[in-house]
């Protein structure tokens, strides 16, 4: 099916979103095609995968003529229908292959994709899906609207019944997934929490921040290890990444359960909160409160007053995984599925992980010491409001890129890679920018325990310790660095941004304000070694690890492990703000 990506991501709401990718999933599940009558005796299914699917005809007739048979014709029939009783955006391309009596069967699928690939780029333009001179807009997407609903308060709204089937589908997945998931997770006891559906409240914290994040992560080289793939394991396979996707979705969302902790508000209300470091960007959990939930509503009703995890799962198709979250735990939520990934050697005696189940279905993807998986991820932060989908495809496009500098580097780094952005931008702009790196070493490799670094660029685990507010030599040291954040993101930012920046010269603006401190208050700060690793000219001409540090100063939040750190949280009035932090730095120069 083409118009896959303009379909799932053109609606304005996250539930509707959801909907969607759920419906084009649907669209290739076998329940579907069972429920929906699509194959009859004689036809069954050889191959699903994300938005494409392979039948398989008896053919009891000669087989000379060039028109295909009566019961593929009629096949073909069915099953177009069925996609576009979903939504007339969505365009099959179909390829038919006759399988003679001696050619091999796989021989057929090869041939069969060639002819898709064609039939893909011959595809007529349609209009479907424009919006008439004078038509009434959806309410909910913006396409023609072809009926009506009351709310609960009276108002009538114009809606197209695309929409409401696809919001009806997203119910319906959100509360399977959701019961799936968080029945997992190790959250506190005692409180009812949910995935959210809604995308107001999200990222919004008062007086703090108002930004999200959406993540797109994909498996590397994937179309090179399928292709050596034995085509009787095909079907084995495509199940197994379903279920590695299920499982990466999993791990982000046990990472977001185990920091929240439930504190006590001064009117003795119980409030979860997400909790991490530094506590300045530590936030609460809201709450699900929508009065007269409707089918127009993004709230689910079965979640009305449940406590709101600040992660939504948006897509979990394939090999692909797309998701919303707040802004502030999007780079722990990168870190835990690398981490997920690389740790699969420790989980290859269980026999329902479903890292052993992807090796177990075929030896190109890792032997029992380790998962020879990969990903690239692209993160995009917005602010809440900004166009989900535009959002989307930064992210993806930050992905995309990544993945092509990793092909470039794969001698020396390999690995997973990540790439980030914040702020609204054309992401052609952002891209482009991204061929003259003058703004950091973005994207970051991350090389797996399996794979040693050959290179001494810094990766995405030094960054990530640079940030560790509990390292002395990073820049986030409580006590120290911490303090002096005005200067941080001024004149130590504007040194690595300079024309030629090397070590020596950025540790000499370091020894400098080193030396400064001591003389005027008698503080020795610690030199922040974790900043100065070595950097090769071809990945940074200007700039260094120092600018992408100083990016996330103000935006990262270290998630804490409830279970391992049970001691009592800092009073939430009592936390330190970034802005009163640099009026403190600003008043000690």
């Amino acid at each position: 099916m083409t118009g896959i990506q303009s379909y799932v991501y053109r609606s304005r709401t996250l539930l509707d979103g959801i909907g969607r990718a759920a419906q084009i999933e649907d669209l290739t599940d076998p329940a579907w095609l069972e429920s929906h009558h699509i194959l009859e005796s004689g036809q069954h299914l050889v191959h699903r995968g994300a938005g494409a699917i392979t039948f398989g005809v008896d053919d009891t007739s000669s087989g000379e003529s060039e028109v295909p048979p009566e019961t593929v014709r009629t096949l073909v029939s069915r099953y177009t229908r069925a996609v576009f009783d979903v939504s007339d955006a969505l365009s099959p391309v179909v390829a038919i292959q006759l399988v003679p009596d001696k050619q091999a069967p796989h021989d057929a699928l090869d041939l069969a994709a060639k002819l898709l690939v064609a039939a893909r780029h011959t595809t007529l333009p349609h209009l479907a899906g424009a919006l008439p001179h004078a038509a009434v807009a959806c309410t909910i997407t913006g396409v023609p609207a072809t009926t009506e609903r009351r709310r609960p308060d009276g108002t009538v709204v114009p809606v197209a019944d695309e929409a409401l089937r696809a919001r009806s589908r997203g119910r319906d997945w959100h509360r399977e997934r959701q019961e799936q998931w968080l029945s997992a997770a190790p959250l506190p006891s005692g409180l009812e929490f949910a995935l959210p559906t809604s995308i107001d409240a999200l990222g919004r914290s008062e007086s703090v921040t108002s930004h999200i994040a959406v993540l797109v992560i994909d498996v590397n080289d994937l179309g090179a290890i399928l292709a050596s793939v034995e085509h009787r394991d095909t079907a084995t396979v495509a199940d197994a990444l379903r279920g590695l996707t299920n499982g990466m979705v999993q791990a982000m969302i046990d990472r977001v359960a185990i920091a929240v902790t439930v504190r006590e508000e001064p009117d003795g209300t119980a409030v979860p909160w997400v909790s991490g470091a530094p506590v300045a960007l530590e936030f609460p959990l809201h709450r699900s409160d929508s009065d007269g939930i409707d089918e127009i509503d993004d709230v689910d009703a079965n979640d009305a007053r449940k406590w709101l995890l600040p992660i939504r799962p948006w897509v979990t198709a394939g090999d692909d995984v797309v998701l919303v979250c707040e802004s502030r735990i999007a780079w722990t939520l990168a870190a835990a599925v690398i981490d997920w990934l690389d740790s699969a050697d420790t989980a290859h005696t269980d026999e329902h992980d479903p890292r052993t189940r992807l090796r177990k279905a075929s030896p190109v993807f890792g032997r029992d010491d380790h998962l020879a998986v990969t990903v690239g991820i692209g993160i995009a932060v917005v602010p809440v409001g900004y166009s989900l989908a535009a959002a989307h495809d930064l992210a993806a496009g930050l992905c995309t890129s990544a993945k092509q500098t990793r092909r470039l580097h794969h001698s020396t780094d390999g690995g997973h890679i990540v790439d980030w952005y914040r702020g609204t931008a054309d992401p052609a702009v952002v891209l482009s920018d991204r061929a003259d790196p003058g703004g950091g070493l973005r994207p970051y490799h991350s090389p797996p325990p399996w794979q040693p670094h050959r290179s001494n660029s810094a990766t995405w685990e030094h960054l990530l310790t640079a940030l560790d507010p509990a390292r002395t030599d990073g820049i986030r040291g409580t006590g120290t660095w911490a303090d002096r954040r005005s200067w941080v993101k001024t004149d130590l930012r504007a040194a690595a941004l300079a024309s030629d920046p090397t070590t020596e010269s950025l540790d000499g603006v370091i020894a400098a304000k080193i030396a400064r401190e001591v003389a005027l208050t008698g503080t020795t700060l610690p030199t922040p070694r974790l900043l100065l690793a070595p950097v090769p000219p071809t990945w940074a001409p200007k700039g260094s690890i120092v600018v992408d540090v100083i990016d996330l100063l103000d935006d990262h939040l270290i998630l804490t492990d409830h279970r391992l750190d049970p001691a009592p949280q800092k009073d939430p009035a009592e936390q330190d703000h970034p802005a009163a932090q640099n009026h403190l730095d600003e008043a000690q120069s």
